[in-house]
């Protein structure tokens, strides 16, 4: 599937290290597997004189000077990147898969979102207004905008996911997969958030052997925290984000703090 990064810091930050240098960033993870390649496209959000997204259709193995020049580049309290393996759960022809409007981060302008994992049945899911608002064919962008809907009815984030998740749940019959991982890392320029949740694990993860596939780690730090779909590296405290888990981070008087709760479904 795909891969995820976000920061969350206390000052303007460059997370190249993360993304190009560590010898598992986010670039080298993409091609750790050769059967696992994320090459359908990829992008990246970040605070710039308000929310910038910046994104391709691209394999990023033929634009890595590019994703590299933008990633060098970029000095911001938020930073959200996806590099995408792209799912098929319709079974559409691969070239209406892969566009910029089927890239991600998706983004309205008080919130940025990525994903990882597939919603079995994107065409069953209960969308209301917002299925007008869908224009790529990713089942995350359907993802996103039913996120926006439980946003704008339950208000709160922990209940927007309950909510959330419970509708996905319904699109199938009992027993059966309605998703593989709705794995998420969003903000609204103020708050930070990931949440994990998976219904299997199909393998281990694709540079380091210690957590499974759909898992997320976390690295905290006095003024930063990092999430990632695994660690970057080997020399940092880096933490699993379990099952179900929410993590939600924000600065308060110029202080950095986060908590961890499990969401019930």
């Amino acid at each position: 599937m795909c891969r995820l990064f976000g920061s969350f810091s206390v000052k303007s930050f460059n997370p190249s290290q993360y993304l190009f240098q560590d010898k598992c960033s986010l670039l080298n993870q993409s091609n750790a597997n050769p059967s696992e390649k994320q090459a359908h496209g990829w992008g990246l959000a970040y605070l710039e004189e308000g929310m910038k997204v910046v994104k391709s259709p691209g394999a990023i193995f033929d634009e890595v000077s590019q994703f590299k020049d933008l990633a060098g580049k970029i000095n911001s309290p938020i930073v959200l990147a996806h590099i995408r393996r792209m799912s098929n759960p319709r079974r559409l022809p691969r070239k209406r898969l892969i566009s910029m409007e089927s890239t991600q981060p998706f983004s309205v302008p008080d919130l940025m979102f990525v994903h990882n994992g597939a919603v079995n049945k994107p065409n069953d899911v209960d969308l209301g207004k917002y299925r007008a608002s869908v224009k790529g064919d990713n089942d995350s962008e359907v993802l996103f905008w039913l996120l926006v809907k439980k946003l704008e009815e339950e208000k709160h984030l922990e209940k927007a996911l309950i909510s959330l998740e419970r509708t996905i749940n319904a699109t199938v019959e009992k027993g059966k997969r309605p998703f593989t991982a709705l794995n998420m890392i969003l903000s609204d320029g103020k708050v930070f958030h990931a949440y994990n949740s998976y219904t299997y694990q199909p393998m281990n993860s694709l540079c380091s052997s210690n957590q499974g596939y759909y898992s997320m780690s976390y690295l905290t730090e006095k003024d930063r925290i990092i999430v990632m779909s695994e660690p970057s590296n080997q020399d940092d405290d880096w933490h699993i984000l379990n099952n179900h888990e929410l993590l939600s981070a924000r600065i308060e008087d110029g202080k950095l703090s986060h908590s961890i709760v499990k969401i019930k479904i």
